[in-house]
């Protein structure tokens, strides 16, 4: 990867840790410039993606998607993330949305080897982002999120799998089966495993105000959030 998009990489990152909703571009620029796709409406929270461009200063790079997110309470947007065709982006999915929080997982894609993640949970209401990795060897997933869910209150959980593991130190990776479940309480930055387990289905996630509930092999799970 050249320098200039390691650059670019690290600037997104710093933009998207740091700004506030208020400094994200709007949707109508990003809906003016080409037909906007809503892939979530929930409440007050909308997010949408749309094919974007630089401008004529770069002319090399080929078109994005972006993803963006808007609330009707502060009628601001904060861009969540761009996806390209090469190996340079930030990948702003799945995602999901309960009362004032809006949640996604974030791929970093640009550097060598499995790209690393997080997890994200956006506070419309005040505008906080915070961005969290998993225990263990979650920022080298390389199926990275498969669910995720969030609580009004702001509780978290989601289902990772594909875990790169490498038995021999500078050898080929070998991904491992088994898929994870993890919780992150409201007001807390510490994520807690669940389970991991082959069993575990990706699509079974689900939450009530204080419960996460998931199935592994047919049987029904559930544990505190």
């Amino acid at each position: 990867m050249s320098r200039f998009r390691l650059c670019a990489l690290a600037a997104a990152l710093a933009a998207l840790a740091l700004s506030a909703p208020g400094e994200a571009a709007s949707r109508s620029k990003l809906c003016r410039q080409a037909p906007c796709h809503v892939v979530l409406r929930d409440g007050p929270i909308t997010v949408v993606r749309a094919v974007a461009r630089l401008n004529e200063r770069h002319p090399n790079v080929e078109p994005f998607l972006r993803t963006i997110a808007c609330w009707r309470s502060r009628n601001t947007c904060k861009w969540l993330g761009d996806e390209t065709q090469d190996t340079l982006g930030l990948t702003a999915r799945p995602l999901a949305s309960a009362g004032r929080f809006l949640v996604y997982g974030l791929r970093i894609a640009g550097k060598e080897g499995p790209d690393p993640w997080r997890v994200c949970r956006l506070d419309v209401a005040t505008g906080r982002l915070e961005m969290v990795g998993s225990p263990g060897g979650f920022f080298s997933l390389h199926g990275g999120l498969l669910s995720i869910v969030v609580t009004p209150s702001g509780g978290v959980g989601w289902i990772a799998g594909g875990e790169a593991l490498y038995p021999v130190p500078g050898g080929e990776p070998v991904v491992s089966s088994a898929r994870q479940v993890y919780a992150l309480p409201s007001g807390s930055r510490t994520p807690r495993l669940l389970a991991s387990s082959p069993a575990v289905e990706a699509g079974s996630l689900a939450a009530s105000d204080n419960r996460l509930y998931w199935s592994e092999g047919g049987a029904a799970k559930e544990a505190p959030l």
